[in-house]
């Protein structure tokens, strides 16, 4: 019986040695459209043999275009995406001064918020499953620079999922 990614990332954090190293593969959105061009799917958990499946329980209407190109997150944060279509620049913060003194973060019990989670993790039943955390001591575990941008060219992520592939 082959060891699935999910037992990989366990043993990995369980400390046991995997027979490879887990591996995440994300991308900006130009990456990813260059990605999607190359291997001819959406897939690309799929086709990159990602170990992780990340959920993001945001509500529905965790951002909201105020001006064009201009989106507002859930923690009041406008972001500037006529710069950086995928992520944005920061506009605006939602704190005038260096205090939280009557900022409400949002609800992480929002159930808007993992509506789709069953669905989510029913679909991914072979993948670690990371869920996001929102609101106050909210986080990722990986920093956001582990995120090709989109002036990677294609063959480079090819050539280092093949690397991995072949541990």
């Amino acid at each position: 019986m082959s060891t699935t990614p999910r037992q990989r990332v366990w043993q990995a954090i369980r400390h046991q040695q995997p027979d490879c190293v887990p591996w995440y593969v994300g991308s900006t959105l130009p990456a990813r459209q260059k990605l999607e061009a190359y291997y001819g799917t959406a897939d690309l958990d799929d086709v990159l043999g990602n170990h992780l499946a990340r959920y993001k329980p945001r509500p529905p209407d965790a951002f909201r275009e105020i001006r064009p190109g201009h989106w507002q997150d859930e923690f009041g944060v406008v972001w500037n995406r006529t710069v950086d279509k995928d992520i944005g620049v920061v506009a605006q913060y939602p704190l005038g001064r260096a205090s939280l003194d009557g900022y409400e973060f949002p609800d992480p019990h929002d159930p808007r918020r993992y509506a789709a989670l069953p669905e989510f993790a029913a679909a991914h039943p072979d993948r670690f499953r990371l869920a996001e955390r929102v609101g106050r001591g909210g986080g990722l575990i990986l920093a956001p620079s582990h995120d090709m941008p989109g002036d990677i060219p294609v063959e480079n992520v090819v050539a280092f999922v093949e690397a991995m592939r072949s541990q």
